[in-house]
């Protein structure tokens, strides 16, 4: 299995609005009792960006998102979303492995945000993260 990331352009729009509905809508309706697709279509618009935002391909494929945010003492995992169809295939962990390489080698602490409660919560935590805030259905962890 080939893994690659590519920078994202204006016309993933769509991709990335569809991966964010179909990984998270379930989540976020659950914690927040909502979907409202034309704020989550605006935020996707409004947030939008190559230097933080990459497709993850799989043998050439678009199949995830990385969004990454870089700071002088530590890398952000904003989101890693990957769709259902290569959900479990080791994918998230071979990339989490790279960006705590990368964190390592750059002498950079970690930050992930996930959704309370969420699969991804659970397992972050079994990678070894632990929750430092809360802010409404999100979390942030360490």
């Amino acid at each position: 299995m080939n893994i690659s990331l590519r920078a994202v352009t204006p016309d993933d729009h769509e991709l990335i609005y569809q991966l964010t509905e179909i990984t998270l809508r379930p989540l976020i309706e659950a914690e927040a009792g909502t979907w409202d697709e034309a704020a989550q279509r605006a935020e996707v618009s409004a947030r939008l960006d190559p230097a933080t935002h990459h497709i993850i391909q799989i043998n050439g494929e678009d199949g995830g998102l990385l969004i990454l945010e870089e700071a002088d003492d530590r890398l952000h995992l904003k989101a890693l979303l990957m769709h259902p169809e290569i959900q479990g295939l080791g994918i998230a962990k071979s990339m989490l492995l790279q960006i705590q390489a990368e964190a390592l080698a750059r002498n950079q602490q970690i930050r992930l945000t996930a959704i309370k409660n969420s699969p991804a919560f659970a397992w972050y935590q079994r990678q070894g993260y632990v929750l430092t805030e809360m802010s409404g259905p999100y979390v942030v962890m360490a």
